[in-house]
């Protein structure tokens, strides 16, 4: 594992152009951003989770998840982005429920799942924004800044696709 000296935007647009997997993530309150890059584009699907690396799984137990074996990838640390580096152009702005509507929804959430209704559900807000492709890895830096409790992530396979999120807040598509 080996520390790049690039900014962590442009190692994102970087891997974004070099069409390979990649995962880069922060835990809740962690320092650093761990980045998993696949050493190639080939689409790699587990059920056993037997070999270790990196896994994104869906929500259904049957169904295949996406796996970015460790021995077919690099990984890298980077340090957190100092604040100043932020811009208000790329901060993410959402409309939509305020405190009090937003934990009376998770109330009403967690009554269905208690009454045996549904075993999981994910309560989020979708935004649409409009940007140029250069721009991701700013984005993403700036939901480290603004999410410093929760595990902050962007994930994309050329093949599948890219999600970007501060879980349990919000997930980008």
């Amino acid at each position: 594992m080996k520390a790049y000296p690039q900014t962590i935007a442009k190692k994102i647009l970087h891997s974004l152009e070099s069409q390979k997997p990649f995962v880069f993530y922060r835990k809740s309150k962690a320092k650093e951003v761990m980045a998993i890059t696949q050493n190639n584009s080939d689409l790699i699907t587990t059920k056993n989770f037997d070999k270790a690396g990196f896994v994104m799984a869906p929500f259904e137990r049957d169904r295949e998840a996406v796996f970015f074996p460790s021995s077919q990838s690099e990984k890298e640390i980077f340090k957190y982005p100092k604040k100043e580096r932020f811009s208000k152009k790329h901060k993410i702005q959402s409309k939509g429920l305020d405190k009090k509507k937003y934990l009376e929804l998770v109330d009403d959430t967690i009554a269905y799942i208690v009454d045996g209704k549904a075993e999981k559900i994910v309560i989020s807000r979708k935004i649409k924004k409009t940007y140029d492709r250069k721009q991701i890895g700013l984005i993403y830096e700036n939901l480290l800044n603004e999410y410093p409790n929760a595990m902050v992530y962007i994930w994309n396979h050329p093949k599948v696709g890219l999600w970007m999120g501060a879980t349990p807040e919000r997930m980008l598509f």
